[in-house]
């Protein structure tokens, strides 16, 4: 009667730990995979099983699909059950069959899973099954069962391979079996045969593409006329009239491995934000913008610069209509005649992240800022205006 009592003193005193609301099945077996996990079967297939060492219990039958005509339900007896760990298990029960509790399937590689179908009673003609799935996460070799009088009790085998896709999420399928009662012995027309369920583990590693992780620019220059105030030393010059500020950008597109299921937004941050700043939005007037955020739409696109700032072609993997992700590197000027060592680290932004690239990787852009005093040491020019 689903009756389950519980020690904790090796034996000298029980309490009752049955739980009613879960079964009222005879209960055939019991084992603990560790102090908290463990699984207890019995008739009608059921299965229950607690974490918490036995103190609470839920209902996890099992979906193998026997069929039986005279009860009408599609589960068998369970006699004994044994888990290697905290998720593989595997229970036996009536006429040899063995159920293991991890029905999961890898995508991109040649595994496969299966499970099988048996009828408990022998029909008075043809039984047909047809046989679907939920969604288009796996293929089945099977999609229609058919019993005769003479191979009813033979178990029949469905096949499961899971389908490669780009996305790094794993997913899982239902398959459903319903009896075609136009091709099928009466006696079975109403017989509910249960579901199975599998799940699909990912194959994929998100990553993020870079069109370059080192790159060089320069600090801002003076191009024009300038005359000789002393000729020192040290040297003073001075600009004249007509003499402009001159910009090189650093410049590095990035976009992600594999489409995310919501968003995906990267903070980027440089070790020397008084000498070096990003800028995502191609537009430092903005001022500097140090997110990007990756879509479902726009996951896969390049964007560059084109022949003059702030005009940009965009440049996509997939669509060529997508917003792309540039990242403007620019340096300042500072007084000193030493080249730097910039480093632009990147990293998800848990909060506005889809979870599967929450723990995604992603390398460092190194820039060289080359100095822009061209008139060495000894010799002086004031700072661009």
């Amino acid at each position: 009667d689903g009756t389950i009592i519980r020690t904790d003193d090796g034996g000298s005193d029980w309490t009752d730990e049955t739980a009613p609301a879960i079964t009222n099945v005879d209960l055939e077996s019991v084992h603990f995979a560790d102090a908290n996990n463990g699984w207890a079967v019995g008739r009608d297939g059921t299965i229950i099983r607690t974490d918490d060492g036995g103190s609470d219990w839920t209902d996890e039958t099992s979906s193998i699909t026997w069929i039986n005509l005279t009860s009408n339900i599609s589960t068998r007896n369970l006699n004994s059950v044994y888990f290697s760990d905290a998720n593989n298990g595997w229970a036996v029960g009536r006429s040899g069959h063995i159920l293991n509790s991890a029905l999961t399937v890898t995508e991109g590689s040649a595994a496969t899973v299966s499970y099988t179908v048996v009828l408990d009673t022998k029909p008075g003609s043809d039984v047909n099954i047809n046989i679907a799935k939920s969604n288009s996460k796996v293929n089945l070799d099977e999609t229609r069962l058919t019993f005769t009088t003479s191979d009813w009790n033979t178990a029949k085998t469905v096949t499961i391979r899971a389908v490669d896709d780009d996305n790094v999420s794993d997913d899982a399928t239902t398959i459903t079996h319903t009896i075609d009662a136009d091709n099928t012995d009466d006696a079975y027309d109403d017989v509910t045969i249960n579901s199975v369920r599998v799940g699909v583990t990912d194959d994929d590693t998100p990553s993020m593409l870079f069109s370059a992780t080192s790159l060089t620019t320069f600090e801002p220059w003076m191009d024009g006329p300038f005359r000789v105030v002393n000729e020192g030393p040290p040297k003073v010059l001075e600009w004249l009239p007509g003499a402009q500020r001159q910009w090189q950008h650093g410049l590095y597109e990035m976009h992600l491995s594999n489409p995310p299921q919501s968003f995906v937004t990267i903070q980027l941050t440089s070790n020397m934000p008084d000498h070096v700043r990003v800028d995502t939005d191609g537009n430092p007037r903005n001022g500097y913008q140090d997110t990007i955020t990756f879509t479902p739409d726009n996951w896969d696109c390049w964007q560059r610069l084109g022949a003059t700032e702030p005009e940009r072609q965009m440049v996509s993997i997939g669509d060529s209509n997508c917003i792309g992700h540039m990242v403007d590197v620019i340096a300042f000027y500072d007084v000193d005649h030493d080249d730097e060592q910039v480093t632009i680290t990147h990293t998800v932004v848990i909060s506005h992240t889809d979870p599967d690239f929450y723990n995604m990787t992603i390398p460092d852009v190194s820039v060289r800022v080359y100095d822009a005093d061209q008139y060495g040491a000894t010799d002086t020019l004031p700072p661009p205006p």
